[in-house]
C-alpha cells in the first residue's frame, strides 16, 4: 500500500504550539463509519456507558531531553541492565564510540556506534541516577513541530501540560497525546459511568518515526515494552466479554494503548505481566481488543496515521481529516482530538 494514501497537507498555523487553557475544553471529532460530529472533549462522558472499559496508558514522561548550547541528548529509554541508556544525540560527530561527552556538567560516555535511526547508547557515571538528574537539569521532551521560544514561564507550562494528570511510573520519552486532555475532575466523571483500568507502555521514539519507505508494508517499526497488572488484565477479559454480547465496548485511550492491548492478545487472552508492543498496525488487520478509540489528531505519512485507518477505515480518516482541517481543528500533540467508533461495534447509538 502505498504511502501516499496517508499523506495530506498540513498548514504549519494549524500545527498547535501550546496547549489550551482548559484542557477539557479541546475539540473532538466524533467519527462513526462516513458520520462526523463536531464536539467538545467535555462531552466525552456523554459518549460512554455502563458496560464500557476505558483504558488509560499511566506512563509519566520524564525530563529525557539534556540541552547545553548547539549539544543536545534525548534520552529515549533505559535499558534493562540499568547502567545504559539509548538515546539521539546532535551534533552526532562529538557522539562517536568510546568518546566522553560532558553535557550539563553530566560525563556521558558513548558505547556503541550508531545504530538504528542515529541512536546511540550511552553510559553515565557509576553511581550517577540519571533519572534524578534529568529531573533537575532536563527539559520537557517536546516534539520537533513546536517551533517557540522556550520561555521560563512556557516551560513550566510544559512541565504541567506534557503530562497526563494521572501519570505514574516515569519512563516515556514522549507524551501518550490522547491522556492529555483529561482532567482529574473528569476521570471522576467518567468513573461513575464505567469502568477505567491503566495499563503502562513506555512511550519511546518508536511510535513516532517517519514512515521513509515508498510501501507501508516495508516499514518497520521497533518495540516498546509494555506492563498489564493484574487486576486490569482480568477487568480488560471482563470488558472483552462483555463487548462479545454487546453489553459494552474496550475504549483505548491513545495509540499506545491499541498497540499495548492488541499485541497482548496476540495469542488469545490477555494475561497480566510484561511484554513488548511489537504489532505494526496496518489497514486489513483485525482488531480483537480495541471497540472506540481516542486520539489526536497525526502527522501526515506516519504509523500513528496508518494505525487510525487501519481501525475506521483509509477514506473515513481522510474524510475526518479534510473536515477538521476545514473546521478548525488544532492538530498534533498539542492539539485536538477524535473519538472513533470501530465499525463493527453496532451496539451504539447513532450521532446525534
Amino acid at each position: 500500500m502505498d504511502i501516499a494514501m496517508f499523506d495530506y497537507p498540513l498548514p504549519a498555523e494549524r500545527i498547535a504550539q501550546v496547549p489550551l487553557t482548559d484542557r477539557e475544553m479541546s475539540k473532538m471529532l466524533v467519527l462513526e463509519g462516513d458520520r462526523i460530529e463536531d464536539r467538545r472533549f467535555v462531552e466525552l462522558p456523554s459518549l460512554l456507558r455502563s458496560g464500557d472499559l476505558l483504558v488509560l496508558n499511566d506512563s509519566r514522561v520524564f525530563r529525557a531531553r539534556l540541552r547545553d548550547g548547539t549539544t543536545e541528548v534525548l534520552f529515549l529509554r533505559q535499558l534493562e541492565d540499568g547502567a545504559h541508556w539509548e538515546a539521539l544525540c546532535r551534533p552526532a560527530r562529538r557522539f562517536e564510540p568510546g568518546r566522553c561527552v560532558e553535557v550539563k556538567g553530566v560525563a556521558l560516555r558513548v558505547e556503541h556506534p550508531r545504530g538504528k535511526f542515529g541512536k546511540r547508547i550511552m553510559c553515565p557515571p557509576d553511581g550517577v541516577d540519571l533519572m534524578a538528574v534529568l529531573e533537575q537539569l532536563g527539559e520537557p521532551p517536546l516534539p520537533p513541530y513546536i517551533h517557540r521560544n522556550s520561555s521560563p514561564e512556557l516551560r513550566g507550562i510544559d512541565i504541567e501540560r506534557y503530562q497526563t494528570v494521572y501519570a505514574d511510573p516515569a519512563g516515556s520519552a514522549a507524551a501518550p497525546t490522547a491522556g492529555l486532555h483529561f482532567s482529574r475532575r473528569m476521570l471522576a466523571e467518567i468513573e461513575t459511568k464505567c469502568e477505567v483500568v491503566r495499563i503502562t507502555l513506555h512511550v519511546s521514539n518508536a511510535t513516532f518515526q517517519p514512515i521513509r519507505t515508498q510501501s507501508i508494508e516495508d516499514h518497520r517499526m521497533d518495540a516498546e515494552a509494555y506492563m498489564i497488572g493484574d487486576e486490569a488484565a482480568r477487568r480488560i477479559e471482563e470488558a472483552r466479554e462483555r463487548s462479545r454480547r454487546g453489553e459494552g465496548r474496550v475504549v483505548a485511550v491513545g495509540t499506545t494503548v491499541v498497540r499495548a492491548l492488541e499485541s497482548a492478545a496476540a495469542t488469545g487472552k490477555i494475561l497480566p505481566g510484561r511484554g513488548t508492543a511489537s504489532l505494526y498496525l496496518t489497514p486489513g488487520y483485525r482488531f480483537t481488543v480495541v471497540d472506540a478509540l481516542l486520539t489526536n489528531f497525526h502527522q501526515p505519512r506516519s504509523s500513528l496515521l496508518v494505525l487510525v485507518s487501519a481501525f475506521a477505515g483509509i477514506g473515513q480518516v481522510q474524510g475526518a481529516y479534510r473536515h477538521a482541517l476545514d473546521h478548525g481543528y488544532r492538530f498534533l500533540s498539542y492539539g485536538d482530538c477524535m473519538f472513533i467508533r470501530h465499525a463493527h461495534d453496532r451496539h451504539t447509538p447513532g450521532l446525534s
